[in-house]
This record gives C-alpha cells, sequence and structure tokens, in this order.
C-alpha cells in the first residue's frame, strides 16, 4: 500500500509538471469571468434594453404595453410554459398531469411517456413542498423555481444550475490521462515506471488516481471561480436559503449551500466512470491520439445518438452512454426513462467497476 502511494505522488507530479494542465487552468478562469460578464450584459443591460423597446413599440401601435415587465429576474421566468398562471392553479395542472399519466400507464396507451411523468411527479413535489412549507405564496405567479428571490441570478443561485464546462473538464481529463498511460506506451517509458513501481497494478491503478485527484482539484476551482465570477456581477445572494429539489417524486429540502456541493459532488463522481473507460481505451489502443480521439467520440457523438433512441429501446436504458453525468437527475429532472437517481448511480458505479478491472487485466498481459 505505501509503494502505491509513493507511485501516486510521482504521478501526480508529472501532471503537475505538465503544461496542458496549466493552460487549462488558465482558460477555465478566462472562461469563468468571461461567461458571467456576458450573462451580466444580456440580462442586466440587453433585456431590459429590449423589453423597453417593445413596451414603447406597443404603446405606440397598440395603445398597451402588451404586458411586459421591465423588472428582470430569472429570464428563464420570462418563457414560463405556464403563463400567467399562479402557484397553485400550476399545483392542480401538475396533479392533473400526473393523474393523466398514471392512468395512461395503466390503460398502456401506447402515447404514454414514462420520462414525462417522472419529471412531472418531480416538479408536483417540488411545488407541494414549496407552497407547504411557505417558501412561495399561492397567489403568486409560478416562476418555474421554489423559493423566493428579489435577484434569481446570484452566487449561489448560479452554482445550483449545476457546473459549467463540464465537457471541457472531462476532455482535460481525458488528455491528461491518455498521456500518462498512452502516451508512455508510445515514448516507451511505461517499461520503467512499471520496473520502479515493481508491479504493473500498482503503476495503472496509481496513474488513475492520480488523474481522480487532479479531477477533484479542478472541480474545487471551478466551484471557486464560478462562485467568485457570479457574486462579482451579481452579488452573494441569501447563502441560507432553503433550496427545494426532488429525487424520484420525492421532494428534499436542504440549504442552497448544501444543494451547490451535492450538486458538484454528483458532477464530480461522475466524471470517474468515463475516465475509466479513458483508461481501458489507453491500454487497448496503446495510442495517444487514438485514446483521445475514441474518448471523445463516446462521450460527445455516441452519448446523443444513445439519448435520441433511448425511448424506443430499453436495452440502452442499461449502456454507461446515458449515465456519465448524474447530477441532470436534480437539475434537469429524471434522465432516463424508468430509471431513478440512484438506480443511475448503482449502473455507473458497475460500469467502472467493468471497465477498471478489465483495463487492470489486459495491462498485465500487455507486452511492454
Amino acid at each position: 500500500m505505501m509503494q502505491f502511494w509513493r507511485t501516486t505522488r510521482v504521478e501526480l507530479r508529472r501532471i503537475f509538471k505538465r503544461k496542458v494542465f496549466y493552460v487549462f487552468l488558465i482558460a477555465l478562469v478566462i472562461v469563468s469571468f468571461a461567461v458571467s460578464g456576458l450573462t451580466y450584459y444580456s440580462t442586466e443591460v440587453l433585456l431590459p434594453r429590449l423589453e423597453q423597446q417593445a413596451k414603447e413599440y406597443n404603446e405606440k401601435h397598440y395603445g398597451d404595453d402588451g404586458g411586459f415587465d421591465v423588472t428582470v429576474g430569472n429570464p428563464m421566468d420570462q418563457n414560463s410554459p405556464y403563463g400567467n398562471m399562479t402557484n397553485a392553479q400550476v399545483l392542480e395542472h401538475l396533479r392533473s398531469q400526473s393523474k393523466m399519466y398514471e392512468e395512461m400507464r395503466t390503460n398502456k396507451n401506447p402515447q404514454y411517456n414514462e420520462l414525462q411523468e417522472q419529471r412531472v411527479n418531480d416538479d408536483l413535489a417540488k411545488l407541494e413542498k414549496a407552497l407547504e412549507s411557505k417558501s412561495l405564496n399561492s397567489n403568486d405567479k409560478y416562476t418555474g423555481k421554489f423559493y423566493k428571490s428579489d435577484n434569481f441570478l446570484n452566487a449561489w443561485s448560479n452554482l445550483a444550475h449545476g457546473p459549467m464546462y463540464i465537457t471541457l473538464i472531462f476532455i482535460a481529463l481525458a488528455s491528461i490521462l491518455s498521456l500518462q498511460v498512452a502516451g508512455e506506451f508510445e515514448n516507451g517509458s511505461i517499461k520503467f515506471s512499471v520496473m520502479k513501481a515493481g508491479s504493473r497494478v500498482s503503476v495503472l491503478l496509481a496513474k488513475f488516481t492520480a488523474v481522480v485527484i487532479v479531477a477533484v482539484i479542478i472541480q474545487v476551482c471551478n466551484y471557486l471561480l464560478h462562485l467568485f465570477a457570479s457574486a462579482i456581477f451579481f452579488g452573494w445572494g441569501d447563502l441560507g436559503k432553503t433550496f427545494i429539489f426532488a429525487i424520484d417524486g420525492q421532494s428534499h429540502s436542504v440549504p442552497l449551500f448544501a444543494y451547490t456541493l451535492i450538486i458538484y459532488g454528483l458532477s464530480t463522481l461522475s466524471l470517474i466512470m468515463p475516465l475509466s473507460l479513458v483508461l481501458l481505451l489507453a491500454v487497448v489502443t496503446r495510442s495517444n491520439a487514438g485514446t483521445i480521439t475514441a474518448s471523445l467520440a463516446i462521450y460527445m457523438l455516441l452519448n446523443s445518438i444513445v439519448e435520441a433512441f433511448i425511448g424506443n429501446y430499453k436495452f440502452l436504458r442499461y449502456t454507461p452512454f446515458v449515465h456519465m453525468n448524474l447530477e441532470n437527475n436534480l437539475i434537469s429532472g429524471a434522465q432516463v426513462p424508468g430509471m431513478s437517481l440512484y438506480l443511475s448511480a448503482g449502473i455507473a458505479a458497475l460500469y467502472f467497476v467493468i471497465f477498471l478491472v478489465s483495463a487492470t487485466i489486459i495491462f498485465k498481459r500487455k507486452d511492454i
């Protein structure tokens, strides 16, 4: 065990010596502040200006303001699918929809949508919890958020939307892992790593562990950058505000700060399974370019293709490609029909074990 951790420290030092690591961190800083600045400009400057122009146009040509509200809050409120319905009206609408989907499921209606039923039940649970706890008033306009806020766009509520640039983070981590494994196969230095550690398994697991540690470091940096960039442009907001979310139709409430940690924690865990697949590809291909190309094709292209057909072919629900972003189950609702967050996490964990064990077995038998 001591030898394993010594090897892991060696691999970490190698990663921290690579320019790609620091180039990525600099890019993350620049992009974080640039996106926050553009968001501020669009919501606090451009949107009010456009709304004012629309209001003036309607007053000039139609004699009224067209119902425009120039007070800027959550930009998603402007596009609410429920129009001007109150929270109480939306609650009744969601209840009727939930009942309708239940009847369709019972009667095996061919138009039944399992994923849509899950999302309706999640929204229903959140809205019931918010009204019961007095986080929302029944007669207020429904906005799609489940807590009161004078300014939706602030540091903590922005974090609640989930990690930014997660695909960019995966690309960076996949590149580093590929360099640590496939890159050493290409230049022949993998032999010296094995000779120094004395065990192939120890070397491979140390390389993977080092990249996972780097993933945690990057996610912490991402969290802090997103937080401070949002705070500079939008203010801190209310840290102690209670945030309501739903898992499998059951509502839960936690402080907003705790919810952001849950989201980022799930996001970090979600990176581990696809990284184990990258490790397997690196061992099989022994090519740095081939590993990175295959990893991106699977993570970005194949993932989207599977999601497009998942409603038609049930077996696709159990493939690894739709369980790579667990945090989206909380942010956007259920992602896979008939799959709970816990089941999705279990499937991801199973594939992680399969990929890691497969990579280890192949690496032990490879001629290096």
